[in-house]
């Protein structure tokens, strides 16, 4: 009882030395902004002068890229306290996000400096959720030191599609060969702000006002014929698979078509001749573009204190500050009246950095359209480009004619693909959950079933499961429970986001007879294993069996060969990025020295899904170690006894080798289809960074069976879709490898054969 008051009273005397009025929790307010963000040491020094001024809060800025996490951390209700996303984004989180009319009402003239179409644009079904603080369009930049010598006049602001046309011909310089010097102007089809700023400007769109597609329309046609026009008939524009390295700085191109706000600063500290810009140039239907992507700041639901969080927005919103973080004009405020104190300070004639004209980036505001925020646009305006992209690359301008119809006709089938099924029960999840379940334990029973256990085998069972529980326990928690959940997706309409409507196996159905992206991608899967595995497996075995040789140094050659196979994923699929360039790569450089040229290797669809194959020869080297192994295991006896019968190298080969390496053969062969349908990592890179521009690119050649569920589930967030795939995707990998392993009783040699 002693120990006990003793104890009481030690904590009532260090309570008391605690101060009474202590002081209050900081409230700290985080923001996620790029590390590779321009404006990062202006938005460290905010953050430094908030902090200062404010003693009770903490403005902390987390650098690290929010893009590319945002979906992730929206599903884990984990978003930082201020998040700065494109209004575009609004289509996935506005539920996340606080409605802002209320607070910004309450900052006296402030709503009244924004541009009216850039508020707009930051609203979600009537209720702002983002202020916008920077803005970007596009625009032309241009040369003028080439129109001064082609003595044309710079273009205005009241330039057509004729004056455009008709300036890129004349700007073209060719060499004394016929070979493109300069081209007039370029042709951009892998994004859709380009085309869409086209097809806007005909008088069309992507969807209507109400989200019904409107692609299928004569300004579809008219805006691709005059791209198509460009290319071949003005011979003004490269071919897109000769599109200069490096773009408009590369200084090959007159007129650069869509360029756009984030490459000034870029262009302003590192472009080695003078430059320009202009607006877009005005179609049959007027001036219009393909995006106004708007930087806004948003609070997030979850936060604890939102009172800081507008504190903190409200300081980010004064003058002070807007005028600090577009110092110098670059990027441009969504403010009016910050816009006139930066950008349009002073005169084309009296600025002395380039733009000169960067009254083109507040006047293009007038005219600009964003898109529309539809969950289905991304996933549409991919299919778009891929066809207008496929157009572009035929000579033949007749072939145009129906592309409308075919792009409605692509485009509808993924719209079926992602509308919204009709719900069902979901104890039927429950009862096939049972029918699975009966079935494995009939299976295991069947296979498992044994004589009766004796007495003194009891102990040793007990043991064995006591010690293997915590693997069982974890093959429950992490292997079993994921595989029930992403089967529970497979049948429910799941965003990662909203909450999952179960829907049963239409699902499946929908995938198996509407979705034309499943069949594609898998017969692009099979196809490259059907080429991809038996390479493999001849060039490992033909380089082991050279490495088998008992010479000097041999081990020095099995290290070079195999090193290849442990070099990072990304570095190898760079390099082959490098080598296989069709302007600049070494192999076709060497291929021109020969008077042969090239193919587009991985920015040419036809080239895309060999060049791949080719790449995947280069990791042979896990695979020859493993032969090298089985043929160090079989008996020197053996070659002796056919070299005494008089059998030769060849029949020594066939009869004694192969027999002896079919359990490595059927070992390797396996493993490499199950590794070359689930191809994923060298296929990313190389189809992002390699010249396709987009996953599966280019024109989804490329678009493998794992990479389109990857693209279905992280940069769609259609997780109920994926998942869906991956399981059956599982099923036809168990099932070829259960036809290999039937087979190999037709090929497999006992052991009385081998001897």
């Amino acid at each position: 009882m002693m120990r006990y008051l003793i104890l009481s009273l030690s904590f009532l005397l260090v309570a008391s030395s605690i101060p009474a009025f202590a002081a209050e929790e900081t409230k700290e307010i985080t923001i996620m902004l790029s590390p590779a963000d321009p404006q990062r040491v202006k938005w460290q020094s905010l953050s430094d002068e908030f902090n200062r001024e404010h003693q009770d809060m903490r403005f902390r800025i987390i650098w690290s890229d929010l893009g590319e996490k945002l979906n992730l951390l929206t599903a884990a209700n984990a978003l930082p306290d201020l998040i700065n996303v494109p209004d575009f984004q609004l289509t996935n989180i506005h539920e996340k996000l606080l409605g802002l009319d209320d607070f910004l009402n309450q900052i006296p003239g402030i709503r009244s400096q924004f541009f009216p179409n850039l508020l707009k644009a930051c609203e979600y079904e009537g209720t702002l959720k983002l202020v916008p603080i920077f803005y970007n369009v596009p625009f032309v930049l241009y040369r003028p030191d080439l129109f001064r010598k082609a003595g044309i006049p710079a273009p205005g602001l009241d330039w057509t599609w004729e004056d455009y046309r008709r300036d890129a011909k004349a700007l073209t310089q060719r060499r004394p060969d016929g070979s493109v010097e300069i081209y007039g102007t370029n042709v951009q089809a892998i994004w859709w702000v380009e085309w869409l700023s086209l097809v806007r400007q005909a008088g069309g769109d992507l969807f209507t006002n109400d989200g019904r597609l409107a692609i299928n329309s004569p300004a579809t046609r008219q805006a691709v014929e005059f791209m198509h026009d460009l290319i071949y008939a003005d011979g003004s524009a490269p071919e897109l698979r000769d599109m200069p390295a490096g773009g408009f700085m590369s200084g090959r191109i007159a007129i650069y078509y869509g360029g756009h706000v984030v490459e000034l600063a870029t262009l302003r500290d590192f472009a080695p001749f003078e430059w320009d810009i202009a607006p877009l140039p005005a179609g049959p239907a007027g001036k219009a573009t393909g995006e106004l992507a708007i930087s806004g700041l948003g609070i997030w639901k979850g936060c604890k204190h939102p009172d800081a969080a507008f504190a903190v927005l409200r300081f980010i919103l004064s003058d002070k500050s807007a005028l600090t973080l577009s110092k110098g004009g670059l990027p441009p405020s969504a403010r009016r009246d910050i816009a006139q104190a930066t950008l349009l300070a002073g005169t084309p004639e009296t600025r002395t950095a380039s733009p000169k004209h960067s009254e083109v980036i507040v006047d293009s505001v007038a005219f600009a359209r964003s898109v529309p925020k539809l969950k289905t646009f991304l996933q549409i305006s991919t299919t778009v480009t891929d066809g207008i992209s496929h157009a572009l690359k035929d000579p033949v301008r007749e072939h145009i004619a129906g592309l409308p119809a075919d792009l409605e006709s692509r485009c509808m089938n993924e719209l079926v693909v992602m509308e919204e099924k009709q719900r069902s029960n979901p104890w039927w999840f429950a009862v096939q959950l049972v029918i699975i379940a009966t079935a494995t334990a009939l299976f295991l029973r069947r296979f498992l079933k044994r004589s009766r256990v004796m007495p003194e085998e009891k102990a040793g069972q007990r043991h064995f499961f006591i010690f293997t529980a915590p693997c069982i326990l974890g093959l429950c928690l992490f292997t079993v429970g994921p595989l029930i959940l992403s089967f529970w997706w497979s049948q429910t309409n799941y965003n990662l986001v909203d909450t999952p409507q179960y829907v049963g196996l239409e699902q499946y159905r929908t995938q198996l007879f509407l979705d034309p992206e499943f069949w594609h991608s898998l017969r692009l899967s099979l196809i490259y294993a059907a080429l991809a595995v038996p390479a493999g497996l001849v060039i490992s075995l033909g380089t082991a069996l050279l490495l088998n040789q008992n010479l000097r140094h041999i081990g020095i050659f099995r290290v070079l060969f195999y090193m290849p196979s442990i070099l990072p994923v990304a570095a190898s699929a760079l390099m082959w990025i490098w080598l296989l360039h069709p302007r600049y790569g070494v192999v076709n450089r060497a291929l021109a020295i020969a008077g042969v040229k090239g193919p587009g290797w991985f920015q040419d669809p036809h080239w895309a899904l060999i060049s791949l194959v080719v790449v995947s020869l280069w990791g042979f080297g896990t695979a020859m170690l493993i032969f090298l192994a089985g043929l160090k295991n079989i008996p020197a006896s053996l070659y002796e006894a056919a070299e005494i019968d008089g059998a030769g190298t060849m029949s020594q080969f066939i009869h004694i080798t192969l027999p002896s390496l079919a359990p490595v053969i059927f070992f390797n062969l396996t493993m490499h289809i199950i590794g070359a349908l689930q191809i994923f990592n060298t296929a990313y890179i190389i189809s992002t960074a390699g010249g396709g521009g987009e996953p599966g690119g280019p024109e989804k050649s490329t678009d493998f069976y794992v990479l389109n569920l990857f693209v279905k589930s992280f940069l769609h967030l259609n997780i109920g879709t994926a998942s869906a795939m991956a399981w059956m995707f599982f099923f036809v990998i168990m099932g070829i490898t259960g036809v290999n392993f039937w087979a190999k009783r037709l090929w497999f040699p006992s052991d009385s054969e081998i001897a």
